[in-house]
């Protein structure tokens, strides 16, 4: 290696802010700084580079630092690089001795400090400059030495691999004992000549017109080292791989001499290396890095053959509930056999390839015969739409799927891409299990929808969302006895969104528990400001998704609020809306149970609208039960709502549970309601729901027109 040649420093994070940020820190040392993105690039890069340092990112999808290190220093060639993990996410020494088992030789943690980066990494630098010089200062000196001092250290190092002569007329070999062994030549002893046709017979037969190739380029050119390989059978009638040197060596006469190395095991670890590097480990399918390989060689084919290429993009259906309700394991069985699904789906032209989670891509030439792309969809679709047996359980899902076609939708990867993904998009909006073809006019609703999602997840993060608080009348007294906490989004552009407007945007892109956290956050807030100013002493009852309830930290986030509420749990009141007690019933009793051992009540809300059996309501011991507003609109006037209305007040009370009316508007509404023995009333008749500083005042003059 030349000691001037620039080092290489390969810098691994799968987000692209932090590799610009990285390698715009490193501008200040001197070396070519090279980027991956995953796990799986990085170790695709090892192959193409040599690198005095890789600066890698601990916690990523798919193939995290840890496995990524583990495989960089089980790899011959690889294993003498040293890896620094730059990481926020570990701090702590078990993750730290994990690190270091994994290869790593330091740590740095973020936000990095320029000054500590760049001494770091001028030290191994310095390492590899100086490793680099010597290696430099080694190779010169073996120039110099005498012929015999040369053939000595050939000699040397022939000892510990396998020595072998060539005769300068091509007839006969000379092997050593170690060389014997290596081929598995028992025939014959060491230093014994071996006629070159038996000795070409242990070479593959595929391979022996390469070696008497190579035996010709030494004849012919005796003062050049040749190296070649070739496959043998070994012991165990295994097939191997050898690697043969061979040099023309000067001493009264010229000979040829070299070294024999089995490199059998090198060979697979670099096969090994390089199907992990471009194919994802769970359904052995071709990842993203590779998708994107033959992607560029598809369309070069069409180009040059004036033919199409259609691009198919397919996500899971409800892939993400799955998961959270049966488990990642699970999740794992399903992506694997809708791998072998859509394999089966396909013709052997076509590529089929995971590019993450449940997303899946098929590359599809057009062709002059065979299935349309409009058949080769649907196919797949209902492939995907037949039930999966799973380790016990019967998975139900579908697909949605978009489709852009090459070139009418597009002259590059990028483009195309992003084509087939708005297409994808539309089939999610329209129903899902379906297909459809990019065209330009979807271009304007997903930047729209983009928009909102960006505008949403910000809202969140920075807690733009407010609480206004609509009163509960217990109907007997008259007093106020709880209020609902209900959510709104102060919308840059919209103004005031009701939860209508957005919660399903946040059900449908995961942020609704982010979002449920905000809102507890909120609440607790509200009811301590409340509290400590002897202001309110009622209950705040806060709604809950389905999701929300089956999410795996829901207990620990509730009982951090717990924790934060100075007047305790017994101020908390959940709606739990009523599909939560049909979907995953067993699982939702045993959190229900928790909620209550903490002191919380319960409400099962909008009652009337799911599926809740009878024996669901009994054994979920709610305080309340919430009967939605579709059912109090016409008891006034229709008889058949009116005595279903009657039917579930007097079901509630053999169930021991109090019954709360909501949307109660008309007085005609509240007297049906006190004369049918309804428990508490909500509704415009008594308030809007309104901002927490406008409640207090509401309230204060509710009590004054009640004395």
């Amino acid at each position: 290696m030349n000691v001037d040649s620039t080092p290489k420093i390969l810098i691994v994070d799968d987000t692209p802010a932090n590799l610009v940020a990285l390698k715009l820190l490193l501008k200040k040392v001197k070396a070519e700084v090279i980027k991956a993105s995953s796990g799986a690039e990085a170790l695709q890069l090892t192959l193409e580079h040599d690198f005095a340092l890789i600066l890698l990112d601990a916690h990523m999808p798919e193939m995290d630092g840890y496995e990524t290190a583990e495989i960089l220093g089980s790899t011959l060639g690889t294993n003498t690089i040293p890896i620094i993990f730059v990481t926020a996410a570990y701090k702590d020494e078990v993750h730290r001795l994990k690190g270091y088992r994994s290869g790593a030789v330091d740590y740095i943690q973020k936000p990095i400090e320029d000054h500590i980066l760049i001494s770091k990494v001028n030290v191994f630098l310095e390492l590899y400059n100086q490793s680099s010089e010597l290696k430099s200062l080694t190779e010169n000196l073996e120039l110099l030495v005498q012929e015999r001092t040369e053939e000595l250290r050939r000699t040397n190092k022939i000892a510990s691999i396998g020595g072998w002569k060539l005769s300068l007329d091509l007839k006969y070999v000379i092997l050593s004992d170690q060389a014997l062994e290596i081929l598995n030549i028992t025939e014959y002893l060491a230093e014994q000549e071996i006629p070159i046709n038996e000795f070409m017979k242990k070479i593959h037969e595929d391979d022996r017109e390469g070696a008497l190739l190579a035996f010709s380029k030494i004849l012919k050119h005796p003062k050049k080292e040749i190296t070649f390989e070739f496959r043998f059978v070994g012991n165990e009638e295994k097939l191997r791989t050898a690697n043969i040197i061979i040099n023309a060596m000067k001493d009264k006469s010229i000979s040829f001499v070299g070294a024999i190395q089995d490199i059998t095991d090198r060979k697979e670890s670099e096969r090994a290396v390089q199907f992990m590097a471009q194919y994802d480990a769970l359904t052995q399918l071709p990842n993203r890095y590779l998708f994107n390989d033959r992607l560029d060689v598809a369309f070069a084919t069409a180009t040059r053959l004036k033919t199409k290429v259609n691009l198919i993009m397919i996500d899971l259906d409800h892939f993400k509930d799955i998961n959270d309700t049966l488990g990642h394991p699970i999740g794992d069985l399903l992506l694997i056999e809708v791998a072998k699904r859509l394999l089966g789906c396909v013709r052997e032209t076509d590529t089929v390839a995971r590019l993450g989670g449940d997303e899946f891509a098929i590359i599809a030439l057009e062709t002059q015969c065979g299935l349309t792309i409009n058949t080769l969809t649907e196919r797949c679709l209902q492939s995907l739409a037949k039930p999966f047996e799973l380790d016990g359980h019967t998975v139900h899902t579908a697909g949605s799927i978009g489709v852009a076609v090459f070139p009418d939708d597009g002259r590059n990867q990028e483009k195309i891409i992003k084509c087939a993904d708005i297409a994808l998009y539309e089939s999610k909006e329209n129903g899902r299990n379906g297909y459809h073809f990019y065209n330009q006019k979807m271009d304007e609703s997903i930047h729209l929808r983009i928009t909102e999602e960006k505008q949403l997840a910000k809202a969140i993060e920075e807690e733009q969302l407010e609480l206004y608080y609509q009163p509960q009348i217990d109907l007997n007294t008259k007093k106020v006895i709880g209020a609902e906490a209900l959510v709104r989004w102060n919308h840059p552009e919209k103004g005031l969104l009701l939860p209508a407007d957005f919660i399903p945007l946040a059900e449908e892109m995961g942020l609704i528990i982010p979002m449920g956290k905000l809102i507890f956050k909120l609440a607790a807030k509200q009811i301590n400001f409340w509290s400590q100013h002897g202001i309110l002493d009622i209950k705040i009852a806060v709604n809950l998704s389905v999701k929300q309830i089956h999410y795996c930290d829901f207990i620990d986030m509730l009982e951090s609020t717990i924790l934060e509420l100075d007047s305790g749990a017994d101020i908390l009141e959940l709606e739990i809306p009523e599909m939560a007690m049909f979907e995953g019933a067993q699982n939702s009793n045993d959190i229900f149970d928790k909620l209550r051992e903490k002191g919380i009540t319960l409400v099962v809300d909008n009652f009337g609208t799911g599926f809740s059996s009878m024996l669901n309501l009994k054994q979920i011991s709610a305080e309340f039960l919430k009967i939605d507003r579709l059912f109090i609109q016409n008891v006034v006037n229709d008889a058949v709502d009116a005595k279903i209305f009657k039917s579930i007040i007097e079901l509630a009370h053999t169930l021991n549970m109090k019954v709360i009316a909501e949307g109660v508007e008309t007085s005609g509404q509240l007297s049906y309601l006190l004369n049918n023995g309804c428990d508490v009333a909500q509704g415009f008749i008594y308030s809007h729901p309104i901002p927490a500083c406008e409640f207090i005042d509401w309230l204060i003059q509710y009590q004054d027109e009640a004395r």
